[in-house]
């Protein structure tokens, strides 16, 4: 059965990671029989227990390529609009969230256990230079370093075990934003995409934001 784990829009098209079945869906249409026949893209070979790859979250970039984390297997999928599929990096540790900055030169990955964030320069479509550290949640033991999002202003949202946790482009950290219960996603939604919503473990919580999202189709907006 499908068990989605994250998901991105781009363009007008719903990108989905269906990490029950291991593959990624396109969504294009929107009525009922356009969304049933969504095209499916694998993320590589069975493992030798027949197991396929997991996908766990993904980002777009605006020639369509998709980058999934994979965490089980320590990857970076990157599939081309023509469905190729490659590894893009296999240097994050548990890799989950995941986003990109708004001019699309710059992929950021977070690193589960670890607890870092990563970032990698984007020299082509699917292919990443050298990787470095751009963050560290230095907040416990407990487990963090999970979705992502990204400002219009460069500024990187992550959640963390308690928190949202944002840096500014250089890695400086900006701010943490507490919530109620461990949170697991952040993305900015709303008619000015100045609204950041937060998916918690009890819930879905919106925070009214001064600066907004990017907007899809000229930069990026993770969910």
């Amino acid at each position: 059965p499908a068990r989605y784990s994250g998901f991105f829009i781009q363009l007008g098209k719903l990108y989905a990671a269906d990490n029950g079945n291991g593959v990624v869906r396109l969504f294009s249409g929107r009525k009922p029989g356009e969304v049933s026949a969504a095209e499916t893209f694998s993320l590589g070979d069975p493992d030798k227990k027949g197991k396929p790859p997991r996908p766990n979250d993904l980002v777009v970039d605006r020639q369509g390529v998709i980058y999934v984390t994979v965490t089980g297997r320590n990857e970076v999928v990157c599939i081309q609009p023509d469905g190729t599929t490659g590894v893009a990096t296999t240097g994050v540790i548990s890799p989950n969230g995941i986003t990109m900055s708004p001019d699309g030169k710059t992929l950021y990955v977070a690193s589960y256990k670890p607890k870092t964030i990563e970032k990698f320069p984007v020299v082509s479509p699917g292919v990443l230079g050298d990787q470095q550290r751009f963050a560290v949640m230095d907040d416990g033991d407990a487990p963090g370093a999970d979705g992502m999002t990204i400002d219009q202003e460069g500024n990187v949202y992550c959640a963390g075990a308690t928190a949202v946790w944002v840096w500014d482009p250089a890695g400086r950290l900006l701010e943490t934003i507490e919530c109620p219960t461990r949170p697991i996603n952040a993305t900015f939604g709303g008619d000015d995409r100045k609204t950041l919503f937060i998916t918690c473990f009890d819930g879905v919580y919106a925070l009214p934001m001064r600066t907004s999202g990017v907007k899809p189709g000229v930069g990026f907006q993770a969910d």
